[in-house]
C-alpha cells in the first residue's frame, strides 16, 4: 500500500482542452456506457477493466465507484497510476466519419492520472451515479449491481491524448 501519493501537476494542453474532453466523453459514454481503465500490477503487467461509473468533474479530477474490478483495485493501491480511455462508438459518428472521409472529433481520448485510495463517497458523488442510472432502477440488475455504491476513488489527471488513427486504417479495421 502506498503512504504517499504525488499529484503530478495537469499540463496546460490538458487545463485548455478539459471542457472539450468531458463534452467527448460524455457523448462517449452514451455510445457505450463505459471506459476501459488499465492500470500495472506488481509485476508490470497491464490490466485493463471497463467501469462504467467514471464521472469527471469540471477541474481535472473525476471519480469512480470502486465496487467490482477487484485487480484494478489492487493495483492502484501499488501503483496509482492510471490510463483511462473512452471511445466514440455510435453508430451514427462512424458512419458520419465513413461518409465524409474524416472524423468531426477525436475517435478515442486516453486520460492520464493518479489515482487515490479508496474513500467513501459523498452524499453529492452517490447522487450523480443515481441520476446517472435512474433510468435502470425498476429493473432487477440495479439492485443486484449499483443499490449500495458507497465506495469511491479520485483521480487526478495531468496529461491527455486524442487518439488519431489514419482514415484508411479505419476502414480497414472497420471492415
Amino acid at each position: 500500500m502506498i503512504e504517499t501519493i504525488e499529484i503530478a501537476t495537469p499540463t496546460s494542453e490538458l487545463q485548455e482542452n478539459w471542457n472539450s474532453i468531458r463534452e467527448d466523453y460524455q457523448r462517449s459514454y452514451k455510445s457505450n456506457f463505459h471506459v476501459t481503465m488499465g492500470t500495472l500490477d506488481t509485476a508490470g503487467r497491464v490490466n485493463l477493466a471497463p467501469i462504467g461509473s467514471l464521472i469527471l468533474k469540471k477541474d481535472m479530477r473525476g471519480f469512480y465507484f470502486d465496487i467490482f474490478a477487484t485487480q484494478l483495485s489492487k493495483n492502484l493501491n501499488s501503483n496509482p497510476d492510471i490510463t483511462i480511455q473512452f471511445v466514440n462508438s455510435s453508430s451514427w459518428f462512424w458512419l458520419k466519419s465513413l461518409a465524409t472521409g474524416k472524423f468531426a472529433t477525436a475517435p478515442a481520448t486516453r486520460l492520464f492520472g493518479t489515482a487515490c485510495p479508496r474513500r467513501k463517497a459523498t452524499e453529492l458523488e452517490i447522487s450523480r451515479w443515481e441520476k446517472r442510472i435512474a433510468a435502470a432502477k425498476f429493473l432487477k440488475g440495479y439492485s443486484l449491481l449499483w443499490k449500495d455504491c458507497k465506495y469511491v476513488r479520485d483521480i487526478h489527471f495531468h496529461n491527455f491524448q486524442r487518439v488519431k488513427l489514419a482514415f484508411l486504417i479505419s476502414v480497414i479495421i472497420l471492415f
